[in-house]
């Protein structure tokens, strides 16, 4: 009865265990995904304003575009 008791147990804890370190693992990676929000960000803001629309470089015109698709306000959820 005490084995079935600590075997009880140990699936218990082990459960718990597998459970914090899968919420652990969510955390981290949403912590990393804001940070290269961010820098991303910074980048966006880094590009002058003349720039942005310049049809002499429509590689940076297209490249500022599809991140502030991405990374603009508007693609990020309310929470963050």
């Amino acid at each position: 009865m005490r084995q079935l008791a600590e075997m009880e147990n140990l699936r218990r804890r082990m459960t718990a265990e597998a459970e914090a370190a899968k919420k652990f693992g969510i955390q981290k990676f949403a912590k990393d995904l804001l940070e290269i929000v961010d820098t991303l960000q910074l980048a966006m803001d880094a590009v002058p304003e003349e720039e942005r629309n310049n049809a002499d470089n429509p590689h940076l015109v297209s490249l500022y575009q599809g991140l502030r698709g991405w990374v603009g306000a508007d693609a990020l959820p309310a929470c963050v």
